[in-house]
C-alpha cells in the first residue's frame, strides 16, 4: 500500500517534469525553473535554472549535464557541476514533450508538438537527424531492446517502431482514441502504453494488443515501475494514482486528494528508491510516497 510520506512546495507554477541524479531529485514546469531538492527532507538545494519559457522536459547524459526542452522549440544542455547552459539549439519551432537518451547508441531523441523528432550525438551534441513525421504532438519515446528500438506515441493514436541505427520505420499499430500520452517497457516482450482514451493497454513486441484496461477517468500522463518490477504505478489526468500489480495488472489502489495526493492533474513520477516515489502535477507540489508490501 501507499502511505505518504512527506509534500514539497516551492515551484510558482504546474510542474510538468522531474528526474533523479544521484540522490538529488530535480524539477521543472509552468514557472520557468529547473530546481533541485533533498526530497528526504522537503529541502530546495543551492541549484536553480531559470528559463525564458515554460519547460516540459528534462533528462540527464554523462554524469554532469542535464537536457531541457521548453515551450518555445528550445533544447538547452546544462552542466550540472558549473551550473551553466552551455548549449542552446533551436531546431525545433514548437514545445518539446520528451527528451530520450539512449545509452548504447549515444543518442539523445527529442520530440515536439508538431509531430517532428530529432536525433543528437550524446558526445558533441550535434544534431544527426531530424524526422518531420507530422503525426501531431509525440508525447512518448519510450526504447526498446536495450536502445536497439525506439517506440514513438504521438497524438494519431499510433505507437511506430523505428530501428536506431538508419531509422527505418518497422512496425506501427493504431492503440490509443484521441492519442498515446505515455509508455513503459515492462518487461522484455511486454509494453505499457497510456492514452488520451485513459485506457492502459499492454502490447506485445508486434503492436497487437494483448489486452486493455480502462484504468482512469482522463488521459494517462506517467506509467512507472517500482518496487523491483514487482509493481507499477499510473498518473492522470484525473488528479489520480494508481498501484498495480505488475504480473496480472491486478489494481491495488488509488490514491486522490482525499488520502493525500494532489488536487489537479497528476503529470508526472519520479522513481527515488526500490520503495519510494515523487509525484507532482498542475497543484504545483511534489508528493513523496513510500510503498508498503
Amino acid at each position: 500500500m501507499l502511505t505518504k510520506v512527506l509534500e514539497i512546495e516551492g515551484h510558482s507554477g504546474a510542474i510538468y517534469s522531474g528526474m533523479m541524479i544521484n540522490d538529488t531529485l530535480f524539477t521543472a514546469g509552468a514557472d520557468s525553473y529547473l530546481v533541485a531538492w533533498d526530497y528526504k527532507i522537503g529541502k530546495q538545494l543551492p541549484f536553480v535554472v531559470k528559463n525564458d519559457v515554460a519547460i516540459y522536459s528534462i533528462q540527464q547524459i554523462h554524469n554532469n549535464f542535464i537536457l531541457l526542452g521548453d515551450a518555445n522549440g528550445g533544447f538547452h544542455i546544462i552542466d550540472y557541476a558549473q551550473k551553466k547552459e552551455v548549449k542552446n539549439y533551436k531546431q525545433h519551432r514548437t514545445s518539446i514533450f520528451k527528451i530520450q537518451v539512449n545509452n548504447f547508441r549515444n543518442h539523445i531523441y527529442v520530440s515536439d508538438s508538431e509531430g517532428n523528432v530529432s536525433v543528437w550525438s550524446g558526445e558533441n551534441f550535434n544534431l544527426l537527424l531530424f524526422l518531420p513525421l507530422a503525426i501531431g504532438k509525440i508525447r512518448s519515446l519510450e526504447l526498446l531492446n536495450n536502445g536497439e528500438i525506439l517506440a514513438i506515441g504521438a497524438q494519431d493514436g499510433y505507437v511506430r517502431l523505428f530501428d536506431t541505427e538508419n531509422f527505418n520505420e518497422k512496425s506501427k499499430n493504431y492503440i490509443h482514441v484521441d492519442g498515446v500520452t505515455s509508455m513503459l517497457q515492462m518487461t522484455e516482450d511486454l509494453i505499457f502504453s497510456g492514452g488520451k482514451d485513459a485506457y492502459l493497454r499492454l502490447l506485445n513486441q508486434d503492436l497487437s494488443i494483448k489486452k486493455a484496461i480502462p484504468a482512469h477517468n482522463y488521459a494517462i500522463y506517467d506509467i512507472i515501475s517500482i518496487n523491483n518490477g514487482k509493481h507499477f504505478l499510473t498518473a492522470s489526468r484525473d488528479k489520480s494514482i494508481k498501484l498495480w500489480e505488475s504480473k496480472n495488472q491486478n489494481f491495488i489502489q488509488k490514491i486522490t486528494s482525499k488520502e493525500g495526493g494532489h488536487r489537479h492533474s497528476v503529470n508526472k513520477l519520479v522513481e527515488l528508491s526500490e520503495t519510494t516515489f515523487a509525484s507532482m502535477g498542475d497543484d504545483k507540489r511534489i508528493i513523496i510516497w513510500n510503498i508498503n508490501t
